[in-house]
């Protein structure tokens, strides 16, 4: 990372803003969202924003419905009271709600994410119960 920003702000002569998301609940609890290492007596510091999913309010995204994050939202953080099958359950819910093209690669994108945290067995399973229960529309 460090050596693509020095590139960029050396091409582009523009400030780079640099980010970080965990993805993994476990993932990350200590990165202060910093980097630094000194090579060859020249000492590279680089500062970058810190995203961690489990931390972002998954309902919040369920209610705003972007469709760029919604198959994130098995990994974010559940509303107090929910369960972790719940939670999915709403999530696929609303993914599936949403008009996409080619939704089947849009659910399968919630699939592979989903995957960091839920047995794959459960996310098929719900997955199937959700998609089967809506009624084809004919047109």
């Amino acid at each position: 990372m460090a050596g693509y920003i020095i590139r960029l702000v050396e091409t582009y002569r523009l400030p780079v803003y640099s980010s970080v998301i965990y993805l993994r609940p476990d993932a990350g609890r200590r990165d202060r969202g910093v980097y630094a290492q000194n090579i060859a007596e020249h000492q590279i510091f680089i500062e970058y924003k810190v995203f961690r999913l489990i931390e972002m309010d998954g309902q919040q995204i369920l209610d705003a419905k972007p469709t760029g994050l919604l198959p994130f939202t098995p990994l974010m953080k559940r509303p107090a009271g929910v369960d972790a099958e719940q939670w999915l359950r709403r999530c696929i819910q609303t993914a599936d709600s949403i008009d996409v093209p080619n939704k089947p690669a849009y659910l399968g994108t919630l699939v592979v994410l989903g995957n960091l945290v839920y047995e794959s067995e459960v996310i098929s399973r719900i997955i199937s119960e959700e998609t089967m229960q809506q009624p084809n529309i004919a047109t």
